[in-house]
């Protein structure tokens, strides 16, 4: 990652290329049952008292706090199986130190006939810069046992590390889910109201440094779409997928002026490196000096620069023809 010297602006080296079909979820490790629950007709209460247990006494500063329960509907951290309710999903305190106040997350699964499976997030101990994104239950392989949809994220002086993953109960354990395998997503929704749950998928766009500081400075891509079919699988560059491109992207644009548009001008088909050299040619980076002295800026200095030349090596499922 480029970062700023407040003497002058490093070289930035040539941009990683990013593909939109490269793996980026990390599996949690083997499920292994680790509590022992006796038999109950309200799974999420039994999860959220196993957790309330583990962590009383703890700082309550250093405590990832969330909801459990159908009561809480979007905010649930726990989710009973539709027309299943005495199986369940949830969220549950693994690990506790309380001489540090920190707390690991796993994800359980309750079925009456296994009791509680807990397996460990793909996240470390996480303390009140942790964030749960609310759970999303489905069942995308119509085999009558939802996977989940899990986002957590860990905040710490600037730096953002996200985990998200879809997971199955399969003989016993908590496993990723296997159509989902190598691909690269951090939302869930229906996008084309098809009625199926579909994954998106924003790419990190680099934007170095923030200029004084070695804190990241990166910034959210426009979104892709994998879109849910019959069978549990997805899909990059079906109809659904490019109708969903062009509520952004709807031809390829006339300019370039930002990384959105640099985005849309690959999903046109414009090369990498075509785009990179005009870039380059056309704008140039912040001066850290000159920004921390608050003098003006350079004639086409953006803020932007570096995140420009990061969506220029997006690398689309598909290409788009003008109209």
């Amino acid at each position: 990652m480029l970062l700023l010297a407040c003497s002058g602006v490093a070289t930035r080296p040539p941009p990683t290329r990013i593909d939109l079909a490269a793996a980026s979820v990390s599996p949690p490790a083997a499920a292994v049952p680790q509590v022992a629950l006796r038999e109950t007709k309200d799974p999420c209460a039994a999860i959220a008292k196993v957790t309330a247990d583990r962590l009383a006494g703890l700082d309550s500063d250093a405590v990832v706090t969330f909801k459990q329960g159908a009561d809480y509907g979007d905010d649930a951290q726990c989710i009973p199986d539709a027309g299943a309710p005495a199986k369940a999903w949830g969220i549950v305190a693994r690990e506790v130190d309380a001489g540090t106040d920190t707390v690991s997350y796993g994800l359980a699964r309750y079925e009456p006939e296994f009791g509680l499976v807990v397996a460990p997030l793909n996240t470390v101990a996480m303390t009140s810069h942790a964030t749960f994104a609310p759970l999303v239950s489905y069942d995308f392989d119509d085999d009558g046992t939802p996977e989940i949809f899990v986002k957590t994220s860990y905040a710490h002086e600037g730096a953002l590390a996200a985990a998200v993953g879809i997971h199955s109960f399969v003989k016993r354990s908590i496993v990723p889910y296997a159509k989902a395998k190598g691909l690269s997503f951090n939302e869930i929704e229906d996008s084309d109201d098809d009625g199926r749950l579909d994954l998106t998928f924003s790419p990190t766009l680099d934007g170095g440094a923030n200029c004084g500081s070695d804190l990241p400075n990166d910034a959210e891509g426009p979104p892709f779409l994998l879109h849910s079919v019959r069978g549990g699988g997805f899909v990059a560059d079906d109809a659904a997928a490019r109708e969903f491109i062009k509520a952004w992207c709807p031809k390829r644009p006339a300019a370039v002026t930002s990384a959105a548009e640099v985005a849309c001008r690959r999903v046109y088909g414009d090369s990498t490196k075509s785009l990179t050299a005009f870039i380059r040619k056309s704008y140039k980076p912040l001066d850290c000096a000159r920004e921390l002295a608050g003098k003006k800026q350079r004639p086409n200095a953006r803020e932007d620069f570096e995140h420009m030349l990061s969506a220029a090596a997006i690398s689309p499922p598909f290409e788009l023809k003008s109209p």
